[in-house]
């Protein structure tokens, strides 16, 4: 497992989960992204990767909605 991962993923990329991405390890947690934003899918993985994580994301990242708003809520608790 690597100590410190630093990101800088495609901005507000669209994704396809898959079907058994309920199942993964990396959003048991805190659910599965949507499929209109790849920017948390990304941030769980590195987060899953790694102790410390480091990312550079759009400032929308900061407002989130849906599916979204939980990740965000799972993250700070």
């Amino acid at each position: 497992m690597a100590s410190v991962l630093m990101s800088n993923p495609p901005f507000n990329l669209k994704w396809d989960p898959p079907v058994a991405a309920g199942f993964d390890n990396r959003f048991l947690q805190y659910g599965v992204p949507p499929k209109n934003n790849a920017n948390f899918a990304f941030i769980l993985s590195g987060i899953a990767l790694s102790n410390k994580s480091a990312f550079i994301l759009p400032i929308s990242v900061l407002d989130p909605t849906g599916v979204e708003k939980g990740i965000v809520k799972g993250l700070i608790e």
